[in-house]
């Protein structure tokens, strides 16, 4: 007489099952620990926080000859709330959304041209 196993022997679509559980549990688990910064800050900013704190560095860098005064820049970033790691987190997170990204730098440009001209050097 034949035993009947006490598991059924895994079949080709369990184990793709489990694979794709594993992995996407894995993905989960190390995007919650990606976006988290030493001080346990989320990275993720949303879109207007990140154009704003953009251009505001981009136009004052062009206003000073394309350099910052020394602590300008954490200056504007604490002003808006944000860290060089959360515009970076958010350049990277959204780089594969490229519509996405083609509207923000398209917004970015377009407010960054409609800033005040600059004043000329005495």
């Amino acid at each position: 007489m034949r035993e009947i196993p006490w598991h059924p022997a895994p079949t080709r679509r369990r184990v793709f099952r489990l694979r794709v559980l594993l992995t996407v549990g894995a993905l989960a688990v190390l995007s919650t620990g990606a976006c988290q910064a030493e001080g346990g800050d989320s990275l993720l900013v949303d879109r207007g926080t990140f154009i704003d704190a953009y251009v505001e560095l981009r136009v004052a860098a062009l206003r000073n000859q394309g350099e910052l005064p020394e602590g300008r820049r954490e200056e504007i970033l604490r002003d808006h709330g944000v860290t060089d790691d959360q515009l970076v987190a958010f350049a990277e997170g959204h780089g594969a959304e490229l519509e996405f990204m083609r509207d923000v730098w398209n917004e970015i440009e377009a407010r960054i041209e409609s800033a005040p001209p600059i004043p000329p050097q005495p």
